[in-house]
């Protein structure tokens, strides 16, 4: 039986101001209305509640009343365990203080970096050259097969834009060309997303580096810049020009819990008992290229098989499911492992933040970065947390040693007192 429209509103806000309290919570412990909670909880609230609450007043509510009470208890519930095993951990403070360390900068590696990210997608673009002014179309189109090309050259770009902050000498034009460079290798990968996660890395960074305290108009005001830099690109890539038209367009495609309410109301829907996050996990780390014959259809994939067969066969795009890829691995107890794995989750970021202030290092900020929503490894499957950390762990290595491509800083001798 479908919900009716005002039993969807009322559950969605009263979940909604859960995952509110919970961020509140993470924050007054930060003092600070920014922090490493903000970006998960802002995307949670724009693409769980209220791109879905536009959606479902123009276009009706789509799932069960027992589909919309499952999904979202399940976000209250990731939401309010994140929050308290992040609180646990930071109720036992440690009393070890900050030890002193030689910092090293960044010298020409951001900018062998950012060559590399061009050089690997360059056969791309010109392959595709027809398509220059038209990216989008060449992300449609490189989906399949085209992996180290277009991955590879994101990666490349983050970590250039990450190591040119931890230089420890700037400079507005150095800036300047590496920014603009960047954007344009954002316009011409045609990814939405790219544009949020500079965004995201630039204010985290000066939160947990440079350690500024973000009040809550300042919080209003970056939380509002990102939307509307995710609203611009997807304008600017979707070719949409009408105000109305795009906040439908953008709620109709934030449809993750549309989708995860047709698995849970699916009554010939199967439960795969863990077979599809196990896939993720392997498959999406192999290469087509090392193994041609990588089924299409393994993981998330396999649901966009089923409920989205002409999107699937036609190689155009494959929705997300959200919650609905683990409601068909593990059925009603998901919401169980997944609130298990949100409260180890927030313990592990507050030993990370403790971490991150005793020695303020591009690797712990990347780990950071990771835990925080920003995906600096673009490749959309699997929890890519294991490849996060021997990323950061490189980044930390070539930081702290004396390298061609680093050099050291040097604090200067005090004077001799008299």
């Amino acid at each position: 039986m479908v919900a009716g429209t005002t039993y969807c509103l009322t559950i969605m806000l009263v979940s909604a101001a859960l995952v509110v309290y919970s961020y509140s919570s993470i924050c007054r412990r930060e003092r600070s209305w920014i922090n490493w909670y903000t970006f998960p909880a802002f995307m949670t609230l724009a693409t769980g509640y209220l791109l879905p609450a536009i959606y479902l007043l123009v276009f009706q509510p789509t799932g069960s009343y027992f589909a919309y009470t499952y999904c979202y208890l399940t976000y209250a519930c990731a939401s309010m365990s994140v929050a308290f095993g992040y609180r646990l951990a930071k109720s036992s403070p440690s009393s070890t203080q900050p030890k002193a360390f030689d910092r090293r900068d960044y010298k020409l590696f951001p900018w062998l970096l950012l060559a590399a990210s061009i050089l690997l997608y360059l056969p791309v673009l010109i392959e595709f050259r027809e398509f220059l002014l038209t990216p989008r179309e060449i992300y449609i189109r490189t989906r399949t097969g085209y992996g180290p090309n277009f991955f590879g050259s994101a990666l490349m770009m983050f970590l250039a834009f990450i190591t040119y902050l931890f230089k420890k000498h700037k400079s507005y034009v150095g800036g300047g060309v590496l920014c603009g460079i960047c954007a344009a290798l954002i316009f011409l990968h045609g990814a939405k997303g790219e544009v949020i996660v500079f965004i995201e890395t630039v204010v985290l960074y000066w939160v947990y580096i440079l350690r500024r305290t973000i009040s809550f108009a300042s919080a209003i005001v970056s939380i509002a810049a990102v939307g509307l830099a995710g609203a611009i690109s997807f304008a600017v890539f979707g070719g949409i020009t009408d105000v109305g038209e795009l906040a439908v367009s953008m709620s109709a495609y934030s449809d993750y819990t549309r989708n995860a309410m047709m698995v849970i109301d699916d009554p010939k829907g199967k439960f795969y008992w863990g077979r599809l996050t196990i896939e993720d996990e392997v498959y999406s780390r192999i290469p087509r290229i090392v193994m041609p014959n990588k089924p299409k259809d393994f993981g998330g994939f396999k649901l966009a098989s089923i409920y989205y067969s002409g999107w699937f066969q036609g190689d155009t795009g494959s929705p997300s499911f959200g919650i609905g890829e683990q409601y068909a691995d593990f059925g009603v107890f998901a919401v169980i492992l997944i609130s298990l794995w949100s409260a180890l989750s927030g313990w592990v970021v507050a030993l990370l933040i403790h971490s991150l202030k005793m020695r303020p290092e591009p690797g712990r900020f990347l780990v950071l970065l990771f835990f925080s929503g920003v995906g600096i490894i673009p490749l959309g499957d699997g929890y890519l947390l294991p490849e996060t950390i021997v990323l950061g762990a490189m980044l930390t290595f070539v930081y702290r040693h004396r390298f061609v491509v680093c050099k050291e800083l040097r604090v200067p001798k005090p004077l001799p007192s008299n």
